[in-house]
């Protein structure tokens, strides 16, 4: 009833699938609960109806009204008649049960579609989180409050000491009134967490400051390419400017949203150029959908993702016009960061480096003043989703292999910023804590506004097997950490310790004039090394040492330190199960 302005408007269906008119109740204080049979909250129809016998006694114009509802966990599967018979046979419940509804999607009652509007959840989410959550709606038929599943409503306010429980109780200045309800739940209060004792023993790497963007009137674009070749110029890049403006830009970004949701991202945080890059991208999905991948019967990557890169190459230039750019080879320089945003083209892989090369791209645009520092939050909370999403996407069609995967002891098979940018924004959580990772309630409720959520989230949908403790126990010992705070701070080292700091990941980094090398850096041309895509299968980058001259191949005894091992991609034994219609693999927690 899309005209009902009040909650008396509507006729939800009872028992029989007939009309329950809620007109007659006008002037009455309702309790709506959506309930369910089998659920661990079950037991609370024992409160609900204590609480209408003894309120209903004193307060005739209080009435509970329960829904039940199937949708969470198929904890109500029995018909409405086995649904009444249960109510009354274990509970004596006499208030209204009404016939079954779903209360979310697309086929909810249209009386929770009006409650949740008019009492949304946290932050805005108009949804019903769980079995037993209540709404009570007032005489004028507006909603009042609404109170957690949580919520047992066992106990009914009792007589004052110094008044008789037979005497009649004196009447409120307002008679018109509703039961003054809202004091008898209890509120919420996060439980106060007990801070850290001592100071971390070393404090996290600082956000550097960015430098102006360079003078482009006379500057001199080039093409970008490798000059991380060996250990001593590795260290040069790590002492330079370039090193500090990478970092500066990263932690900035992830600053910038400190305790702040996807939901709170407003029009002021955004620009003409990020709804560009927010179209690049959605126009790759549409990439993607002309280039299905070939079923092959693998779960290695997919050939079809060469084609899929070749069709991104062809439009690049496109959409570079699209961000304003005239210059041939500013946009040469720039386009070759993002072609290699979506993976390696000859290993058919994909990994936090080609993500890197992603925010790198993003960056050449904050060189060229496209990108301010007023849209970073957008960046992290706009853009990086979108990317994300299509990541996922890419990944899950091609098989993309995880580029260096440390198997189960690294972080993610693929991505790395969400968890810091994801920790910056629970910093100061008033009740998610780290914890809160292994609760599925949670990280449903709160994935869409959390990207450290939402990145568990996903990784826990495409294992083959249950609980970060086998698939991600690194994500899992971090879930131990006492604050936000802490991990925040760990993920900021990380970053530097494993990515900029690692020589078998930045060998991949490209310098170009807006990223600029330092003097003394090799040069590809110097070894006569092609483009990366031309190495050989597996990753290997030959790398030269400056102390004896010699190659250096990754493929050392153990993998440890180095370019890691070829494994299938967990996407690619999830994507195989679904097309054998099989369930799952056997549990063994090693993809």
């Amino acid at each position: 009833m899309s005209s009902a302005t009040t909650f008396f408007d509507f006729k939800p269906k009872d028992k029989k699938g007939n009309d329950y008119p809620l007109a007659p109740l006008k002037g009455k204080v309702v309790l709506v609960v959506n309930t369910a049979s089998k659920c661990g909250f079950t037991p609370q129809f024992e409160g609900l109806e204590k609480l209408y016998k003894e309120l209903h006694a004193a307060h005739p114009d209080f009435q509970v009204i329960g829904f039940p509802c199937n949708q969470f966990g198929g904890q109500d599967p029995g018909s409405n008649d086995e649904i009444q018979s249960f109510c009354q046979v274990n509970y004596g419940v006499t208030f209204p049960v009404l016939g079954k509804v779903d209360v979310n999607g697309d086929k909810a009652d249209p009386v929770f579609e009006w409650l949740k509007s008019e009492k949304p959840g946290l932050m805005g989410l108009k949804r019903v989180k769980w079995n037993f959550e209540k709404f009570l709606v007032g005489k004028d038929g507006r909603v009042i409050g609404s109170s957690s599943f949580m919520y047992i409503p066992v106990q009914v306010p009792t007589a004052p000491p110094h008044q008789h429980p037979h005497t009649p109780a004196m009447p409120t200045a307002d008679p018109t009134s509703p039961p003054a309800l809202a004091a008898k739940i209890p509120k919420l209060i996060p439980r106060k967490r007990a801070s850290d004792r001592a100071p971390p023993s070393a404090p996290p790497p600082p956000t550097p400051a960015l430098p102006p963007p360079p003078d482009l009137a006379s500057h001199t674009y080039t093409p970008p390419s490798r000059r991380i070749l060996s250990p001593a110029d590795h260290a040069l890049f790590l002492a330079s400017p370039t090193c500090n403006l990478v970092t500066g830009f990263v932690f900035g970004v992830s600053d910038s949203v400190r305790d702040r949701p996807i939901s709170s991202l407003s029009a002021t945080d955004t620009s003409p150029v990020v709804d560009s890059i927010v179209h690049i991208l959605e126009d790759t999905e549409g990439i993607l959908d002309r280039n299905p991948p070939e079923d092959t019967g693998s779960r290695f990557g997919n050939p079809i993702f060469r084609t899929f890169l070749d069709d991104v190459e062809a439009a690049l230039p496109r959409w570079h016009a699209e961000l304003g750019l005239r210059d041939e080879a500013q946009m040469a320089e720039i386009s070759t960061y993002l072609h290699n945003a979506f993976g390696n083209k000859r290993r058919i892989d994909y990994g936090s480096g080609h993500e890197l090369n992603f925010f790198l791209w993003l960056l050449c645009l904050n060189r060229l003043s496209l990108l301010p520092s007023a849209t970073f939050p957008a960046l992290a909370l706009r853009v990086l989703p979108t990317y994300l999403r299509l990541m996922r996407r890419i990944q899950g069609a091609y098989y993309l292999e995880p580029a260096g995967s440390h198997g189960v002891w690294g972080l993610d098979d693929y991505q790395f910023l969400p968890f810091l940018f994801g920790a910056s924004q629970l910093l100061h959580h008033p009740y998610i804590t780290p914890k809160a990772i292994h609760n599925a309630l949670v990280l449903e409720e709160s994935r869409s506004d959390f990207l450290y959520l939402d990145q568990v989230a996903y990784v826990n949908s495409v294992k083959n097997v249950d609980g970060l403790r086998w698939h991600s126990p690194m994500l899992d010992d971090i879930s131990s950490s006492k604050s936000w705070g802490k991990i925040e701070a760990g993920m900021r080292k990380m970053f530097v310790k494993e990515i900029l700091e690692k020589l078998p990941v930045m060998q991949h980094f490209l310098f170009g004039s807006l990223i600029p090398a330092v003097e003394g850096m090799s040069r590809e041309e110097d070894f006569g090394l092609g483009e990366e895509e031309e190495e050989d299968e597996g990753g290997e980058v030959r790398v030269f040492s400056d102390e004896d001259g010699k190659r250096h191949v990754h493929a050392s005894k153990g993998w440890g330190d180095c370019c890691g091992i070829r494994v299938p991609a967990a996407v690619g034994a999830e994507g195989e199960e679904r097309k054998g219609g099989m369930q799952r693999l056997r549990r063994v927690p090693f993809d």
